[in-house]
């Protein structure tokens, strides 16, 4: 069959219409799709921004947490800080505290010991007096007899005869003499050896300090109350009379009838007086 123009100019009408309505179409299709595609974009854009906004968020807070926290550190080493001061100062005026009543007590030790050593020494110096002259009042109510027992004729008796020279002194508790010889006598509460080696050193400076007595035969005695250290045979070995007192006799010679007094004159003779 064949088509007339005007068929045909409807058909080719037909077509086109047909062709710009898809044209259309896709155009408004294109155009859906770039808007959708723009909203895409914006909702991305969105997107960043929310968490471009939440890491600022995210980075403001950690910076202040950071900042909360260095001076919540920074605050709690100043307290720190203050409370070693407070203890160091503390610790310091305690132990200054206990370094000056320490100090106080040592003083007021010291001092009481200082005291109790004088009572002690005055106490000892009146007791060692005492007994020494009590010893000396033993003995000289009976020595006499003795030594006249002994060849020594004694005449007179002295007590405590005390000299100074040349910034010394010396005492002899008891002096016994004739007109030719002389007996000195140390007196001691407790004879120990220290005492006899003092008295002996008395008994070599004896003339330098007793010069009238230089022409005089010396002889030297020694008497406790209680003999320790054996200090009476080492006094008898010396060439010294060894007396103790006892009982009623008062006054006994130690030394037995063989013994040999030393001279501790100038001349250093020896006499048997047996």
């Amino acid at each position: 069959m064949t088509m007339t123009n005007e068929e045909s100019i409807a058909e080719i009408w037909k077509l086109f219409r047909e062709e710009r309505e898809r044209a259309n179409e896709e155009h408004e299709r294109a155009k859906e799709e770039r808007e959708r595609a723009r909203e895409e974009r914006e909702r991305a854009k969105e997107e960043r921004e929310r968490a471009r906004e939440e890491r600022k968020r995210a980075n403001e807070e950690h910076e202040q947490e950071r900042k909360r926290a260095n001076e919540e550190h920074e605050q709690e080493r100043k307290r720190a800080k203050e409370e070693r001061k407070r203890a160091n100062e503390k610790y310091e005026q305690e132990r200054k505290e206990a370094s000056a009543e320490l100090d106080r007590r040592f003083r007021e030790t010291d001092q009481e010991i200082k005291n109790i050593g004088k009572k002690i020494r005055s106490l000892a110096g009146s007791f060692d007096y005492q007994w020494g002259k009590l010893i000396e009042k033993l003995v000289k109510s009976g020595v006499v007899k003795l030594f006249q027992y002994r060849g020594i004729d004694i005449k007179f008796v002295t007590e405590r005869m005390k000299r100074t020279k040349g910034g010394g002194t010396m005492e002899i508790d008891l002096l016994l003499l004739n007109t030719t010889e002389i007996v000195a006598i140390e007196v001691k509460s407790t004879l120990k050896v220290s005492d006899v080696d003092n008295f002996l050193e008395d008994l070599v400076e004896f003339k330098d300090f007793f010069p009238e007595y230089k022409g005089y035969h010396l002889y030297g005695g020694v008497v406790g109350l209680e003999i320790t250290e054996g200090s009476d045979r080492y006094a008898y070995k010396q060439g010294l009379f060894v007396l103790g007192v006892q009982g009623k006799k008062m006054a006994e010679m130690r030394n037995d009838l063989k013994f040999k007094p030393k001279d501790f004159s100038q001349e250093l003779h020896e006499v048997n007086l047996a």
